[in-house]
């Protein structure tokens, strides 16, 4: 082949990648996602194959586990929303119990800020008055709120592209991998060590992180209920992000929470808060452990929320959980490049040394 026809080759086959990658690129974060579930549950899908289950049927089943465990509160959300905003244009958002409630706490901060300036003697007319921070937000709240429907399509598609995504990584696992062992871009031994990467990370992040955040966040959200905060679902998802967040945890909820119960003159709400928080936090310190492996490598906590505040800038809230995987990565790729790096040269002088040795005569 001549260096014209290569020419003509490379561009064509350029166009062609570059064409099919921009049809995907509006999916790109939903597919990234469902690349790393697809790693996390893999050993999951693979016993399963082992029971003599077929893949496209074992992969169906996990892709529907995956469904009903993400779709469900997902779905609880968009209801929530729709009859929260439903409930603001019958009677207005002035008269909504979550309305009421936010003034009311407000009220107490402020009547708490008050006392204290008073005590040291100082100007308390310059404290802001809740009622009117409330009047002049609560329109742009409702407005904001009424245009998020609007997303619901949109949110409705990248959920069914990541079930797609993810069934098909599931399904087709050895066929990508062996397509990707044949470009000979990294040798078989890397590309293994780094799937192996890419399993351990995503499992924990996936799915140990998700199932200890959901656990803090129900503990928090049932002691608070019972507490006298009827938010039950606002404060499990809050309590569920913080979670998720590295060197922050569940921590912020219930001592907001408990704070909030104090200002109240409710003391024992405050403290049946303050147990929560202890609950959730040692859920973290101690059962996490247990169930990762003890010589599992950790990294610095704060490169950790480094690369998670950078994710989330980068992917948006879904930069929660795509930063540590992609953070474990590329620290360990580093160290498997290297590792091999240093290994050629000495197979090199072994081999030279056994060569030398038998041309001896």
């Amino acid at each position: 082949m001549d260096g014209k026809h290569k020419l003509i080759r490379t561009i064509f086959i350029s166009s062609v990648f570059l064409l099919f990658a921009a049809t995907f690129w509006p999916f790109l974060t939903e597919l990234i996602l469902a690349a790393l579930f697809a790693f996390a549950f893999h050993d999951f899908n693979e016993k399963m194959l082992v029971r003599k289950i077929q893949r496209k049927y074992a992969s169906l089943t996990v892709t529907l586990g995956v469904l009903i465990f993400i779709a469900s509160p997902i779905i609880f959300i968009v209801l929530k929303t729709i009859s929260a905003i439903k409930q603001y244009s019958q009677i207005g958002f002035h008269n909504t119990q979550l309305y009421q409630s936010t003034e009311k706490l407000l009220q107490d901060l402020t009547a708490f800020l008050t006392t204290i300036v008073k005590r040291l003697d100082l100007d308390a007319s310059r404290l802001p008055n809740p009622s009117e921070i409330l009047s002049r937000y609560s329109g742009e709240i409702g407005s904001l709120a009424t245009g998020n429907l609007a997303k619901i399509p949109e949110v409705g598609l990248s959920i069914f592209i990541f079930f797609l995504g993810l069934y098909y990584f599931l399904n087709e696992s050895d066929k990508i991998k062996s397509q990707f062992i044949k470009f000979d871009l990294l040798s078989e031994i890397e590309t293994n060590k780094i799937i192996h990467i890419l399993k351990k990370s995503s499992y924990t992040t996936l799915a140990i992180s998700l199932f200890i955040a959901s656990i803090q966040a129900l503990i928090v959200s049932t002691f608070a209920y019972f507490s006298g905060f009827t938010e039950f679902f606002i404060i499990f998802i809050i309590t569920f992000i913080f979670s998720l967040v590295p060197m922050v945890g569940s921590a912020p909820t219930p001592l907001f929470l408990m704070i909030i119960s104090y200002m109240q003159s409710n003391p024992g709400a405050a403290v049946t808060m303050l147990v929560a928080g202890l609950i959730a936090g040692s859920i973290d310190n101690l059962i996490k452990p247990l169930i990762l492996s003890s010589g599992e490598e950790s990294f610095p906590p704060i490169l950790s929320l480094i690369t998670l505040i950078g994710a989330i800038l980068v992917y948006g809230a879904i930069g929660i959980l795509i930063g540590p995987i992609i953070t474990q990565l590329a620290l360990h790729i580093l160290n498997i490049l290297g590792t091999n790096m240093e290994a050629s040269p000495s197979t090199d002088e072994k081999s030279g040394e056994s060569t030398e040795f038998t041309a001896t005569p």
